[in-house]
Parts: structure tokens; sequence; C-alpha cells
């Protein structure tokens, strides 16, 4: 089945009805590996609900969610729930089942230099059922052909981005050392507003307005939040641009090095920084959550729709923490991860499950959210990885004061290919500071040469989360 999408509620009640047709290990993995022909060890997760929303997550991610439907529907007959939910969703899984490439299929996209299809085919398909598999996709993202442009430029070095989606569409907000924070049309590539609402949050010591170092929209577009690195924290709409509430007064806080929303809606936004990390209720503008870990909180992370949220410290220590109703806590139920250089840049997978983290030594690695475990580690920047970014369950995206962004095949590390970076992109001057995957076709960076730039690839390359 092609193109099927969850609508409201529905992933929640797909996987109960899953976990009640699917109960042990065996069962999912006959499920994966006879019906979808998906290795078994490339589901992560360490319990049976984990691998099941492992292999929905693949399944969405590689177009073949509706062909998961209707083969677990057909492989547990009789199952109330199944049967209840295929019912519900029948009328929507309408087209069949991508077959596999025929004999020399891929070879002939080589050879027209169809290098979106290659790439396509190699996701899906993997080594098992592609000869030569890895050496056709290494070369198929060397002559991808990715064009790269400035969207504009800042007064200061633009240290953060975000990205959200209006009725108007595809938004960009990028933060900068200036005090601004600058909207842009990413369809136009024209600026559409700009917020210097943090021109008055300087405090006695200072003479000049404080720079924006974390951003965060919420997923409708109406709303941004925007930290300073003095420790202001304002929520704002996005259009039209106006003020809307202040979370945390300058010089109370401390400096907000990261800022992350609660999908699907947003609504919720974690800041962290020197004092730990606090959550508030963007609508209402009340604290929901405060946590004080010993030392500063370089980067937060949503897992699982803000159920455990992950904290990466510039002591090495990755934070993995199980949120409690309890408003303020030092003592929580959380996984210690300990690294041996800082954290400056983390992120989380969408199976909800794996963290990423790029430290100042330039190290990027994978780590298992559940058990502390670390499971690849990719090659280096030539220095601190300063962000990183997620583009489905493919591709993962990290950029540093290198001057670079480097793209790395999450699937050359399940099917052990090496080696797994894909391409390089050099189109800033000097270090990046962040880096975004705004839609299906763009990746945003912003950096030290005060320029937020767009590189633009094919479609069906990327994914966004």
């Amino acid at each position: 089945m092609a193109d099927f999408h969850f609508v409201e509620g529905e992933r929640e009640r797909f996987l109960e009805a899953l976990f009640d047709g699917f109960r042990s290990e065996g069962d999912v993995q006959r499920l994966a590996e006879t019906k979808l022909d998906l290795r078994y060890g490339r589901l992560s997760g360490d319990t049976v609900p984990g691998r099941l929303l492992a292999l929905i997550n693949w399944a969405e991610s590689h177009g073949r969610l509706g062909e998961l439907i209707s083969d677990a529907y057909n492989e547990a007959p009789g199952n109330p729930q199944l049967e209840s939910f295929y019912e519900n969703v029948k009328d929507r899984l309408t087209s069949p089942s991508l077959p596999a490439p025929a004999p020399g299929e891929m070879e002939a996209a080589v050879a027209a230099q169809d290098w979106t299809a290659v790439i396509s085919y190699g996701r899906r398909f993997g080594p098992e059922r592609l000869p030569d598999h890895a050496h056709m996709v290494a070369k198929a993202w060397q002559a991808l052909s990715i064009s790269s442009h400035i969207l504009g430029r800042h007064d200061g070095a633009v240290m953060c981005l975000a990205t959200t989606t209006s009725p108007e569409g595809s938004r960009v907000l990028s933060g900068s050392a200036d005090g601004t924070v600058k909207v842009w049309d990413l369809a136009t590539r024209k600026q559409v507003g700009v917020y210097i609402g943090h021109a008055g949050d300087r405090t006695h010591a200072q003479q000049s307005s404080p720079g924006v170092s974390a951003l965060a929209a919420t997923a409708n577009g109406q709303y941004a939040v925007s930290g300073t690195d003095n420790g202001a924290l304002r929520v704002w709409t996005i259009e039209p641009i106006q003020d809307s509430r202040t979370l945390a007064e300058a010089g109370n806080w401390g400096p907000v090095s990261s800022l992350v929303g609660v999908p699907p809606t947003g609504g919720i936004v974690f800041a962290a920084g020197a004092r730990g990390v606090t959550g508030w209720e963007v609508g209402s503008g009340q604290p929901i959550q405060q946590v004080k870990p010993s030392g500063f909180v370089t980067s937060v992370a949503v897992m699982q729709a803000g159920k455990r949220l992950a904290l990466g410290m510039s002591d090495g220590v990755i934070r993995i923490w199980t949120r409690t109703p309890v408003k303020e806590s030092r003592k929580m139920d959380t996984l210690d991860v300990y690294t041996r250089t800082p954290i400056v840049a983390l992120a989380a997978m969408p199976d909800g499950q794996t963290i990423v983290t790029g430290s100042s030594q330039g190290i990027l690695s994978l780590w298992d959210g559940t058990t502390g475990k670390e499971m690849y580690q990719f090659g280096r920047h030539e220095g601190a990885v300063t962000t990183v970014a997620v583009a489905g369950d493919h591709l993962l995206v990290s950029a540093g004061i290198d001057g670079t962004i480097r793209l790395w095949d999450l699937d050359a590390v399940r099917n052990a290919d090496a080696p797994p970076e894909r391409r390089v992109l050099r189109s800033h001057d000097g270090p990046i500071y962040g880096v975004v995957v705004a839609d299906p076709c763009n990746i945003v960076s912003s950096g030290r040469d005060r320029t937020v730039r767009v590189s633009t690839f094919p479609p069906g390359i990327l994914q966004t989360v």
C-alpha cells in the first residue's frame, strides 16, 4: 500500500491492536521478516511494544504503512482489535504494494543517472535484495544534484533556526546575535517579518540587545518562543508578529541554550540552560515542570511525544528523564549515560527510543535511550558538532565549527554498509550554528558568517519528522 497516513489517534490505536495480535518476539519477527522483508535486528527496542513502535515508524518512513496494516490483519485472523482497526481504514488502503525492482532495474537507473530512484530503491529493498547495493547508493549520493543559495542575512552571527508551517506556507525562523528573529517564506525565498521584542531585554550591565540563542515554533505556525543569552524567554505570534507573553525575564533564568516543543502541536515548550530545564504551556505561559540537574544543560530533545526528555550536559552526561506529575524535581526517574566529552548537540530519532549526540570533540554518536548503550559512532567533524537534525528514518544531518554540513545514511549504519557519510556540504564561510530540515526538499543552515542558507535536494531524498 502506498501513501497511507494516520489521522488523529490512529497511530496509538494501531499500536495497541498490533500488540494484541503480536505479543511475542517471534510473532513480531515473523511479521517483519516474512511479510515486509525487514531484518528483525534493524528494529530498535528491548520490549515487544518497543519493537512494534519501531516497526510502525519504519513502515511509515518507507511508504509501507498500508502494507503493514494489511499484513498484520491477514497474519492475525480473528483478532478483534486488528479487525476493527482494519475495517475503519480499509477504504483508504487502495494502492497495491510496490514490487521489488526487476533484475537490472537499479543498474538501469544508474545508467540513466536517475540518482533519486537509486537512493529510493536502496532504502526500500536494502542489500538483501539488491546486489552491489552499497556501491550504487554511495555513487548516487555523490552524483546527486544539490543546489545552495543565500536565503537572507542578519547583522550578527545567526545562532539558531526553527521551522513551522502556517496557513500561508512553510516558514523558517532565524535568531541572531543582533537580537532579532527574522521570518522567511521558504517558497518565495523572501523575508516576511522580523521580531525585535528582545530589544528591551538588556540588563543594567548590557549596552546592546541580547543575542537570540534558541528558538522553537508551534507546529500550526501560530506561536514562536525565543530565548536569549541573558535568559529572557518570550512567546510571540508569527503572523502577524506581536508579543504574546514573557516566560522569563532577562537575568533571572540564565543563558538559554536550547528550546524544543512537544509534538504534534508544540503547545508545550521546554527550555534548557544554566539553571536546568523548565517546561511551559505556550498558550497560558504557565510553568508545568522544572528539572534542576547539576551542571549546564546544553541541549534538550523530546522523546515519546513528551513522555521522556533527553538532556545533553556540558560535563558529558546524557540524562534521559521520564516526566512525572511533580512540578519541580531533583530526584527523578532518570537514566544517566556517561560519555567522554561534553555534549553540545542532541536530537531524538523518530522511533522515540534512539538519541543522536554531537560532542565538543566532533564525535557524532547514536545511543539506545532505554539501555544507555552506544549503538554507533560516526566519523568526526574537525571540531565541535554544534547542531544535529533528523530527516526521517533514513538521514542524519550534522554541522559544526569546521563549516561543514554532513549527511549520514542511517540505512548504511543498520545494514553495516561502510562508510555512512554520504555528502559534505561547504556552503558557509566559517562555523555553522543552526541546521533544520525545513521540508522534503530543503535543509536550512546558519552560521557565524551572518547568513541563512538553503540547500535544495531533489524530491524524495529528505523526509521531515
